[in-house]
């Protein structure tokens, strides 16, 4: 997944579920919560799919219904 795609979906969740529930996410996946994605960088679908899973389960939500919600707010 290009990195412009994974910045969209890391800024749409904060803009969702706050900050806090997105650094939770990337520590509980071994991301640094300060990593700074290039746009142009390739990073692997099962991360940020782990990633975008891990914020449903603290949030209390279905996986498809947070990607919903995601894909509302892009």
């Amino acid at each position: 997944m290009k990195g412009t795609v994974v910045i969209n979906w890391l800024k749409s969740m904060e803009s969702l579920y706050g900050k806090d529930i997105v650094n939770k996410a990337l520590s509980q996946n071994s991301w640094p919560e300060d990593r700074i994605i290039n746009p142009k960088e390739d990073i692997e679908d099962a991360s940020i799919e782990a990633v975008i899973g891990s914020a449903a389960k603290i949030v209390g939500k279905p996986l498809g219904q947070v990607w919903r919600e995601i894909g509302r707010s892009n």
